[in-house]
């Protein structure tokens, strides 16, 4: 039997008030890309390296593949477990429900599957679905699921609760705004969905790599809180155990559709907060493979043979997460724009990247980075403590006082050291800046609802840039005191044009020029201040191996370790 969903369903749910901020600890915080769009607030963390990209080097010049342990590449064997150390921990495993970070799709990829993958060419493969066919003009997506998959649980996976858990992303009340081109999910036969849209738009199979592809079970999706915390996915593992902030325990899925995997019999995530604490436990082995984005950490491993390191590896069509400060445009003194052009002028990212990003770091001038494909030089400012001085003192001739610019950032002893380096440029310059941290959850809400003036931020991942339109638009701006995702509430009719010229359009060539003028109004309006590249890394013991060269159900291989997510079916023993 077919069933329809169609968006006036969701156009008719309040998504006002109480409603839509008692969502925000569940909604917020994920993007819907493969690992990618994710929120996350921290301080500037360095470059995107990759230990088999020619002519990375640290700053003595040495080439960062002959600093990092070699990778094994031998076949795993059956069976054995593997404990995985987390940097965060998530408030639960829900696709429609859940904040993810890049945590948050670990345990994803643990117990769910995806309708598609990202491969290392940077396009979507099929996965679960065994094809998805846009018509002619991609406004119309038929994706085509595998003969006999079925849950954890035993269910059946068809195409009824493919249908219901595309519509239960769109209903979300924060993932339902990156989805609003979505018109209609209809089910045919038991083999086929169909998803339709208000506009060309290309990039739609990239989402059926992340929140939106992953499938849930129809009991799973009808108990409490869609299943926070019962999970029943098509996934390599099962859930055993949860406790938040301990750890999750999985087991093998004996039913997983693809033969032979997952390799291990049990797998554990142990969130470990403390970037030290963490490094501390893969040294003592209390687990075997950390992912990590604190450079300090990642260069105590450079040189030590004794253990693997696999940095992020992004195809050209990708974008790594970047570090910014986040600047609400809305509210003075950050309504002016010299104002926000001398605190870029002002911070001196030599120093910053050097101090925080311990000489292995590189610095970034927009989302877009060089080699990708998206990526041209822009006019963003370089550094100049002169230039901005001066702008300053004639803000503060008219306005008759100093402005200021209070920087907000997560608890944490490492982001202290980058809001301190900071503050010390602004206040040279004359801004008064005061520091606070705050714990993540308040922070998200301080952001969102416009209650902060500069905020370091991580964020725009992506495997494709239209994952990113929801955080840069002006359909998602609110002023302060309301929920707003474009929460740096710039309003920008050029940028806003490029954004709809490059979800549109169906040739590459005017894709690449629209996120160019992306870039180009980012940095002409200056929401957000670059520092750098988000320097992410995967350490393992010797004798595990599945972090790269994955192969996919085509034959592609996979995208690998990025952002600080990937898959887990692969990962194994060799010992």
């Amino acid at each position: 039997m077919s069933r329809t969903y169609h968006r006036r369903d969701l156009l008719s749910r309040s998504l006002k008030g109480a409603a839509l901020r008692a969502g925000l600890g569940a909604g917020l915080g994920a993007g819907l890309g493969a690992g990618g769009g994710v929120l996350e607030a921290c301080g500037a963390s360095g470059s995107n390296g990759t230990s088999s990209t020619p002519g990375a080097t640290d700053a003595n010049g040495t080439p960062l593949q002959l600093l990092a342990g070699p990778i094994d590449t031998n076949k795993a064997r059956p069976g054995g477990s593997l404990a995985i150390g987390t940097w965060s921990e998530v408030n639960a495993l829900s696709p429609p429900q859940a904040r993810w970070d890049s945590t948050g799709y670990l345990y994803g990829n643990a117990l769910f599957d995806t309708l598609v993958q990202i491969g290392a060419d940077g396009l979507a493969h099929p996965y679960v679905a065994k094809s998805v066919t846009p018509n002619a003009d991609h406004t119309s997506f038929s994706i085509l699921l595998r003969p006999g998959l079925g849950f954890n649980s035993g269910a059946p996976c068809d195409a009824a609760p493919v249908f219901n858990s595309l519509e239960a992303v769109v209903h979300g009340c924060i993932t339902g705004q990156s989805l609003k081109p979505i018109t209609s999910i209809t089910s045919k036969g038991t083999d086929t969905v169909v998803v339709k849209a208000s506009e060309p738009w290309p990039a739609f199979p990239s989402y059926l790599a992340g929140r939106l592809g992953y499938i849930c079970s129809p009991k799973m999706l009808a108990s409490a809180n869609q299943g926070a915390t019962t999970p029943d996915g098509t996934g390599p593992f099962s859930l055993v155990d949860w406790t938040p902030n301990s750890h999750l325990i999985a087991k093998r899925n004996p039913r997983y559709w693809q033969k032979g995997l997952p390799y291990l019999d049990q797998i554990t995530f142990k969130p470990i907060i403390d970037n030290e604490a963490r490094e501390n436990a893969l040294r003592s082995g209390s687990v075997q493979l950390i992912h990590c984005q604190y450079p300090r950490v990642i260069k105590d491993f450079f040189g030590d043979e004794s253990f693997q390191i696999v940095l992020d590896k992004l195809p050209p069509r990708a974008e790594p997460d970047v570090d910014f400060i986040m600047l609400n445009v809305a509210m003075p003194p950050l309504d002016d724009i010299d104002m926000r052009r001398a605190l870029a002028m002002s911070i001196n990212r030599t120093d910053l990247l050097d101090t925080y990003g311990t000489g292995i770091a590189a610095p970034a001038t927009g989302p877009f980075q060089p080699g990708s494909l998206w990526y041209s030089a822009t006019d963003y400012p370089s550094y100049n403590p002169a230039a901005a001085k001066e702008l300053v003192d004639r803000y503060t001739a008219t306005k008759g006082s100093p402005p200021a610019a209070n920087l907000t950032t997560i608890v944490g002893p490492a982001y202290s050291i980058m809001i301190d380096i900071v503050q010390a440029n602004w206040q040279k310059i004359g801004v008064n800046c005061q520091v606070n941290q705050a714990e993540f959850a308040q922070f998200l809400t301080n952001v969102v609802v416009g209650d902060y003036q500069a905020a370091t931020f991580e964020q725009f991942g992506a495997t494709d840039p239209d994952q990113n339109y929801i955080w840069w638009s002006t359909d998602t701006y609110a002023p302060p005191g309301k929920i707003s995702l474009n929460m740096a509430r710039n309003r920008d009719a050029a940028l806003q044009a490029a954004l709809n010229d490059g979800r549109a359009s169906t040739q590459i060539e005017a894709r690449v020029a629209a996120y160019q003028e992306v870039a180009r109004r980012l940095a002409a309006d200056l929401p957000y201040l670059w520092t750098g590249k988000a320097y992410w890394a995967a350490t393992a013991a010797e004798g595990v191996v599945g972090l790269t060269n994955q192969k996919l159900p085509d034959g592609a291989t996979g995208i690998g370790f990025a952002n600080g997510t990937f898959l887990v079916h692969d990962l194994g023993l060799t010992g």
